[in-house]
């Protein structure tokens, strides 16, 4: 999809390095399952129907917002949180290597996006604002279930419970992905005004 709408090549590069990457994690979270299970894991068929279907570079630039601006960087950040908790050394040790490798999955999805809207014309400043507006309470989407299990134990294997994740959520979007997202649309000639919801900016 980057090729596709002539982009640096420094991007493209890291981009594939970036799903290299995830083939490492899905193969260690595999081998984390086997342990916790006693059975081998592993992958199956995927199914590549509608997988690569054009997009316009609005459209790519807000996917990438969603999915990497905001997807991503939250990501990092709950992976920060879990390893302030964890115990197990084999979950600490993937969670290092997830937080160092997602992070720069993260800065690669704000460096596209700020290209694309350095090249792009208005619709890829609306496209992207819209996607940010959006995702400013993402914090909601982010459903509450009670597991009934031994918190001390979900923490020493590195995981949160719903509400703890919510409120990562809550702050990474008030305390970093808001800022962020404030500091690269103030760079835009379309006039902006701060969204009641907070942090967020809106056409």
């Amino acid at each position: 999809m980057m090729l596709a709408q002539g982009a640096p090549s420094d991007l493209v590069a890291a981009a594939q390095r970036a799903s290299l990457d995830e083939v490492r994690h899905a193969r260690a979270c595999f081998s984390l399952a086997h342990r916790y299970s006693g059975f081998a894991q592993g992958p199956s068929e995927l199914s590549l129907a509608d997988a690569m279907n054009m997009m316009s570079l609005p459209e790519l630039a807000a996917l990438t917002v969603r999915e990497g601006c905001v997807g991503e960087t939250l990501g990092v950040l709950l992976a920060q949180r879990q390893l302030e908790i964890v115990v197990d050394p084999w979950v600490r040790a993937l969670l290092q290597q997830l937080v160092k490798d997602e992070t720069r999955h993260s800065e690669l999805a704000w460096r596209f996006v700020r290209w694309a809207r350095k090249i792009g014309r208005e619709d890829v400043q609306h496209a992207v604002v819209a996607s940010f507006d959006e995702l400013s309470d993402a914090e909601r989407f982010v459903e509450i279930r009670n597991y009934d299990v031994d918190l001390t134990t979900w923490h020493a294997h590195g995981r949160v419970t719903c509400l703890e994740a919510r409120q990562v959520t809550a702050v990474a979007l008030k305390d970093v992905i808001g800022p962020c997202a404030e500091a690269m649309l103030a760079l835009s000639d379309v006039p902006l005004v701060r969204d009641k919801v907070g942090g967020t900016l809106t056409v």
